[in-house]
Order: structure tokens, then sequence, then C-alpha cells
């Protein structure tokens, strides 16, 4: 039952160059792409977006690579706007001729794009630092804003402070 429901599916990947994917974590990829993993063709590239876990993404390259498909991790620093723009950063890791291939596509969707290593899951934890960089700095600047208030000076002074102290 399940393969003749990806039938249409397989028709739709029908002379595709690359599939990209930007979803919300490591199962919901694998879910994505398990079940049709036999419809890709073996020329079309995977080219995944989302961000993802460390060891898992090592794990889905080289199953991917040993099913003879090309797989990147490609994680992005983005939002709708930037989608739209065709701004952001892009991390891409993995073989460099990979990233070369790819890198004029890449380049059209997101103008940055920064290449972190051979090792293919290095974009992923390159990601992750991004993001838990950007947690606390969210968090810094709430406990800025709540010192600012509870001695009375506006968010607004508080953080024009930033403009002459570069930490």
């Amino acid at each position: 039952i399940v393969r003749d429901m990806l039938v249409p599916q397989a028709g739709a990947l029908a002379g595709a160059e690359r599939i990209h994917l930007s979803l919300s974590d490591d199962a919901s990829v694998d879910a994505v792409l398990e079940p049709i993993a036999d419809l890709i063709p073996r020329g079309t590239w995977i080219v995944d977006h989302t961000t993802t876990a460390v060891t898992p993404t090592a794990a889905r390259v080289a199953r991917w690579n040993a099913r003879g498909r090309t797989f990147v991790h490609a994680p992005v620093f983005m939002g709708p706007a930037n989608a739209l723009d065709g701004t952001g950063l892009m991390l891409v890791s993995g073989e460099f001729s990979r990233h070369e291939a790819l890198l004029p596509a890449l380049q059209a969707m997101t103008g940055n794009v920064v290449y972190m290593g051979e090792a293919p899951q290095r974009a992923a934890a390159f990601k992750l630092f991004g993001n838990l960089t950007l947690i606390g700095l969210l968090g810094v600047l709430g406990d800025v804003n709540r010192l600012a208030h509870s001695v009375g000076i506006s968010t607004s002074d508080a953080v024009s402070l930033f403009k002459h102290f570069n930490p």
C-alpha cells in the first residue's frame, strides 16, 4: 500500500537535478527520505538544509553514500524574508568537490555560502554553535532589558551602550 502511495512522487522526482529539504529535525529528514530512497534517481543531489544533530548527520551521509547517492548537509541561518531575498548564510560540509559543484546554485539561494570542511557532519556542528550563540545573546539582551527597566532606563538607552562598546 505504501509503495502505491509513492508512485506519484516517483514521477515528481524524474529528471530532478536536486532535492532540497528544510525540515524540523533528524527524524523528519529520515521520515521524508527513507520511504522514497529507491525512487530517487542516482544522479539527483539531496541537499539537506535542516538543522540536525552531528552524529545522525554523519550517519545519514554515510548511508546515502553507500546507496550511491549524493547527500550534502547545508544548514542555513535564514528566515522567510531571507529566503525571498536570496540572503542569509548557508554552511556546507563534506567532500570539497560536492561543495564546488553545488556552489553556484547555493549562492543563488543565499548569497553567502561557507565551506566548513571535509567531515560531512561539520556543518551540523557549526549550525548548532550558531544557534547556541543566538540563544545565549537573546538571554543576555533579556537580562539587560530587565535590569534597565528595574532602574528606570529605557531599553533603547540601555542598548545604545553597544554603539560604543563591542564586547
